[in-house]
């Protein structure tokens, strides 16, 4: 529901939430900042797995996410 407000804010497509979810779940990021930062910025992007790709291959730590933050 959190995601589906700021999605609705920016006039965004549902679409991105789900995608955002999994990430999330797979990741086990469980702050919602986390999620809209990742639901509002990768975009169209998300439903095809290319941001959270990006994500991974451009943090700090990798895909390791224990102590990566955004």
């Amino acid at each position: 529901m959190i995601l589906q407000r700021e999605v609705a804010k920016v006039n965004g497509d549902f679409a991105w939430i789900e995608p955002t979810l999994d990430y999330c779940e797979a990741k086990g990021l469980n702050d919602p900042r986390e999620a809209i930062a990742i639901c509002l910025t990768g975009r169209e992007m998300l439903v095809t797995g290319e941001y959270q790709n990006i994500l991974d291959e451009t943090s700090e730590y990798g895909s390791d996410v224990d102590d990566w933050t955004m």
